[in-house]
C-alpha cells in the first residue's frame, strides 16, 4: 500500500473510533497525510493524539472538512494566483470523474483554503474573504474534433502565438519560459486549416501520482489553457492583442482514461461560441494513437470595455 498512499491526503469519515480510527492509523503508518472527520472537536483532538495524526477536521452537519489546503507557488497562472484549471482540478478530485467547477474569484497562492462539502456531491474552496471555487458532479457531452497526428501537433506548436506575445508569461502550463521540469509547456498553435490548435505533450515524471498516472488536477490544468488560446487565435474573441490575462470563469471536464507519465499525447483546443462577454471553447487530450483521454469545456470572461 505504501506506494499508493504515501504523500497523499486521505480523508476518513467517522475516524474517531472503531474501524474508522483503525483505518486512519493504518493510512498514517503508510505515509499518508490523514484527515479525519467527526461531529465534535474534542473527539477529533483525542483521536489525533491517539493515532499520531497531524490534521483533524470537525464536521458540522457534514460541511467542514479541511482548512489546510493551499495552492503551491509553482502552480501559478497569472501573477500571484493559481492557474485556473489546476484549481478546478483540485475540486474535481473531490467531486469525481466528471465535474463542472466555477471560479468565483482568483485563487491566491500559498494561502489556506477551506474545503466544504455541499449537498448533492459538490464542494467549495474558500479563503477568509469568501468562496473562490465551487464544483459539482455534471456529465459532459461535447462534440470533439478528430485529433491530428503527434508530428502534426509538433508542427502546429511551432506557431504558438505566445512566442510573440503572452498575457500571462508566469503560467506554469502554457508559458514557454519554463523547462519541462518546472512547467508543462502546453504551447498550442493553429493547424493548417485553422480549425483547431494543437500541441504535443509528454508528461514528465514529476506530474505523476506515484502509480504512473498524471494527477487529476494536472490533467485539468492542461484542459484550461488551450481553450483560451483557441478563442484568442481562431475566433478573435479577445481582440487583436491581449494585454490583461483573460479570466477562466468555469471549466467542465471529464477524464475518460488516465494519462500515463511518459506517454506521448496530443492536446487540441477549439472555439465553440460566444455570448456577450462570455466565450466558450473546448480542449481534449489524446494519446498519440488517437485515444481520447480527457475533454473539457471552458467558459472565459472577457474584460469589460
Amino acid at each position: 500500500m505504501m506506494d499508493r498512499v504515501a504523500g497523499k491526503v486521505a480523508l476518513v469519515t467517522d475516524g474517531t473510533r472503531g474501524i474508522g480510527l483503525a483505518t486512519a492509523q493504518l493510512l498514517a503508518g503508510e505515509g499518508a497525510d490523514v484527515v479525519i472527520k467527526a461531529r465534535r472537536k474534542a473527539d477529533c483532538s483525542c483521536a489525533c493524539e491517539h493515532a499520531h495524526l497531524v490534521h483533524a477536521a470537525v464536521r458540522e452537519e457534514t460541511t467542514a472538512m479541511n482548512e489546510n489546503l493551499i495552492v503551491e507557488d509553482r502552480f501559478i497562472g497569472p501573477p500571484g494566483h493559481g492557474q485556473g484549471g489546476y484549481v478546478c482540478g483540485i475540486v474535481a478530485e473531490l467531486v469525481g470523474r466528471a465535474a463542472e467547477v466555477t471560479l468565483r474569484r482568483p485563487v491566491p497562492l500559498s494561502s489556506p483554503l477551506e474545503v466544504r462539502r455541499l449537498d448533492g456531491g459538490g464542494f467549495t474552496l474558500s479563503t477568509q474573504d469568501g468562496v473562490v471555487a465551487e464544483g459539482a458532479p455534471k456529465a459532459l457531452d461535447l462534440d470533439v474534433p478528430a485529433p491530428v497526428s503527434y508530428e502534426q501537433a509538433v508542427a502546429a506548436s511551432a506557431s504558438f502565438p505566445g512566442f510573440e506575445h503572452h498575457p500571462a508569461p508566469t503560467c506554469f502550463v502554457c508559458s514557454s519560459e519554463y523547462p519541462e521540469t518546472r512547467g508543462l509547456r502546453i504551447l498550442p498553435g493553429p493547424t493548417p486549416d485553422r480549425s483547431i490548435l494543437a500541441t504535443p505533450w509528454t508528461p514528465e515524471p514529476w506530474l505523476g501520482d506515484g502509480d504512473g498516472k498524471v494527477q487529476t488536477r494536472l490533467v485539468w490544468a492542461v484542459l484550461d489553457c488551450p481553450s483560451g488560446w483557441a478563442l484568442y487565435t481562431l475566433s478573435g474573441f479577445f481582440g487583436s492583442r491581449l494585454v490583461v490575462p483573460p479570466a477562466l470563469g468555469r471549466l467542465a471536464g471529464k477524464i475518460i482514461r488516465p494519462v500515463e507519465v511518459g506517454a506521448r499525447c496530443v492536446v487540441i483546443g477549439w472555439p465553440i461560441g460566444e455570448d456577450g462577454r462570455k466565450g466558450y471553447a473546448g480542449t481534449a487530450i489524446f494519446s498519440s494513437r488517437g485515444e481520447l483521454h480527457a475533454v473539457g469545456r471552458a467558459t472565459w470572461i472577457k474584460a469589460a470595455a
